[in-house]
C-alpha cells in the first residue's frame, strides 16, 4: 500500500481493527472484509487499490520460481481481488493460515 502513504495505510488498519475487530496480522483470512472496507472509504477508487495489491502479490510470487510455474492469470478471466486470493488458495499456492 505504498501508494497511499504511510498515514492513509496505517488509517485502513486502524478502520479494520476497530469496526471489524480485525488485526493487521490476520489480514489474509479476512480478504472480502478488506475489500468491503476499501469500497467504503474510498469508493470507485478502491479498485484501483485493489488492482495494486494485486499486482505487487504476483510480483512477489513470480520471486518464488516454483510458485510461479504453477500459477499464471488467463487475459480472459476478471478477477476481483478477494477472487484473485482464492484462486491461490484452491490451487494450493498458498496456505496462509
Amino acid at each position: 500500500m505504498v501508494l497511499l502513504g504511510e498515514p492513509v495505510k496505517n488509517q485502513i488498519f486502524i478502520q479494520l481493527e476497530s469496526n471489524c475487530s480485525i488485526k493487521k496480522e490476520s489480514l489474509p483470512e479476512h480478504i472480502e472484509i478488506f475489500s468491503r472496507l476499501l469500497y467504503r472509504l474510498f469508493g470507485a477508487k478502491a479498485k484501483l487499490i485493489e488492482i495494486k495489491c494485486m499486482k505487487a502479490f504476483y510480483s512477489k510470487i513470480q520471486e518464488d520460481p516454483d510458485i510461479g510455474k504453477k500459477f499464471f492469470i488467463p487475459k480472459d478471466k476478471d478477477f476481483t481481488f478477494p477472487s484473485y486470493i482464492r484462486e491461490f488458495r484452491q490451487n494450493n499456492i498458498f496456505n496462509d493460515t
